[in-house]
């Protein structure tokens, strides 16, 4: 699904962080992802490039701004705005 993706689309630039940050929710989102946790330590650079990569993609692929924070660490505030460029 992640190469489908890119041949929709051109990325340019950002195809390098997009896809980082999809395989880690990929590898997230997976069963073994639950088990994972114990023996993964806690990477808050994890959540900053999945943000990375889906502030990308709705840039490149629907033309809007997207603000996003995770609220994952200590006084984290989660954000989630949507705004039309241009």
């Amino acid at each position: 699904m992640i190469q489908k993706l890119f041949s929709i689309e051109n990325y340019g630039e950002e195809k390098g962080s997009i896809e980082k940050g999809i395989r880690i929710s990929k590898v997230f989102r997976n069963k073994e992802g639950h088990v994972a946790v114990f023996w993964h330590g806690f990477e808050a650079q994890n959540y900053r490039d999945i943000e990375i990569s889906l502030i990308g993609i709705y840039r490149k692929s629907f033309n809007e701004d997207l603000q996003l924070t995770f609220s994952v660490g200590g006084g984290e505030v989660a954000k989630f705005n949507i705004k039309k460029i241009g």
